[in-house]
């Protein structure tokens, strides 16, 4: 028999490694490995014992949970800069770039020199501040909107700032209200009123925003507008239920006093809608129904102007209000003629941070019947923006007056000898600095 080559016998040594192979083969096999020193090497190789199963299967499992871990702590890493990214917008947005402030939240004070203007604007009674100021200009009026952010070291409550116009400044309006006009500083009372102001009395949503601003609390009233005089009814009479509870009807001494707190809310209305002819405010008197009806004609001759004319002029407006002592909304509450505590908030708008306000109250005599003092809980200064409430114990409208006196930081007190006439709830602007003095507004 010729002799096999090494290839056909590496083909048998498997069969013949397991011990599988028949008697021919293995003398076969046998015999070529006597000679063949290669085929000797791959059936030793073959013979060898396996890699340790176990330990293949430890390194594998190893690897495995390496690679987990590396994958949860990429997660983890990755969550962790998403958390981290998520972090720096808010805070980006809180305290950088804000939100558009609210209108009725924001006091602003304009200082205006032709084309110069200094505007310095605060949020009232928050913890947020003034981060931005934008301003733009068109025919004399400079209009600014403000961004409010959460207050920081960055930015920490009021914020000032100059803009020079291209023309002489008629104008300033900050976050669409006018808050300077023709030379003349617009509160915030009148200001956020002047912003209802409306064409038609016929427009009932737009009447309700103006009731909003004017009126302490909702109102009940009508309109009647199918003919000339344009009129606006306001109804200040008892329910079924009040009636029922004792409450009395106005005599005509009652109707005749809170006459001269419906007139100056009627003056407003009549200079706020341009085609309101006339104001009722409707109510009972000695059990049977009554009325006073205050018309433009009658609002004309108090201001001593056509009142129309207050339509498009803010400094107008202004003064009609100061006129006719108008500088809060108005109380409809028909027991309103009862002794009863009233509210004198003062808003700081100086120049001085302070750490308290004093109020006295004055009979028509001049002698004090009264005072009351306040500062923040924590004693924290009052900043620019800041407020106090007092309650006015016991008013009767019998021609009283208050003074205030503030105390600054530093444990300074001044008094600011200006007597303010108390004819309803108060809402008063403190401006000034200790070295010019203060004024009230």
């Amino acid at each position: 028999m010729s002799e096999l080559h090494c290839d056909v016998i590496r083909d048998l040594l498997p069969v013949y490694a397991d011990d599988l192979a028949s008697d021919a083969t293995k003398a076969v096999v046998e015999g070529h490995l006597k000679t063949c020193q290669s085929c000797r090497d791959a059936l030793e190789a073959m013979k060898a014992p396996e890699p340790n199963r176990v330990e293949a299967e430890k390194k594998e499992l190893d690897f495995l949970q390496t690679t987990r871990k590396r994958g949860v702590r990429s997660r983890l890493i990755v969550g962790l800069a998403i958390l981290l990214l998520a972090a720096a917008a808010f805070c980006l947005r809180t305290f950088v770039i804000g939100s558009k402030s609210q209108t009725e939240l924001v006091f602003s004070d304009a200082n205006v020199e032709d084309t110069a203007l200094t505007l310095r604007c605060a949020p009232m009674g928050s913890a947020d501040a003034i981060g931005k100021m934008t301003f733009s200009e068109e025919d004399g009026v400079v209009s600014v909107t403000t961004r409010t952010v959460l207050a920081s070291r960055l930015y920490p409550g009021a914020m000032e700032e100059t803009y020079n116009a291209a023309a002489p400044i008629r104008q300033v309006i900050v976050n669409d209200r006018v808050v300077w006009d023709e030379g003349a500083d617009i509160s915030p009372f009148a200001a956020g009123l002047y912003a209802t102001r409306h064409p038609y009395v016929g427009s009932a949503s737009d009447n309700g925003k103006t009731a909003s601003q004017l009126f302490f609390g909702a109102i009940q009233h009508s309109l009647d507008t199918e003919t000339r005089p344009y009129t606006w009814h306001i109804e200040l009479l008892h329910t079924e239920q009040e009636r029922a509870a004792g409450m009395e009807d106005f005599t005509e001494a009652q109707a005749a006093q809170f006459a001269g707190k419906l007139k100056p809310a009627a003056y407003a209305l009549l200079a706020l809608v341009e085609n309101l002819d006339q104001v009722s405010f409707d109510y009972l008197q000695d059990g049977g129904p009554a009325s006073l009806i205050v018309t433009a004609e009658d609002a004309s001759e108090f201001f001593g102007r056509d009142i129309k004319d207050c339509y498009e002029s803010p400094k107008l407006f202004a003064s009609l209000l100061q006129k006719a002592g108008l500088n809060s909304s108005v109380n409809l509450d028909v027991n309103g003629l009862e002794l009863r505590d009233r509210t004198v908030t003062v808003l700081n708008a100086s120049d001085a941070e302070l750490l308290g306000m004093s109020l006295s109250f004055q009979d028509v005599n001049g002698a004090v019947r009264s005072s009351v003092a306040g500062q923040n809980a924590d004693n924290s200064a009052l900043k620019y923006g800041d407020s106090l409430s007092f309650n006015v114990p016991g008013w009767t409208m019998e021609g009283e007056t208050l003074r205030l006196s503030v105390t600054t930081m530093g444990g300074d007190t001044y008094l600011i000898d200006q007597p303010i006439s108390l004819a309803a709830d108060q809402q008063l602007t403190l401006k000034g600095s200790p070295d010019a003095g203060f004024t009230l507004e």
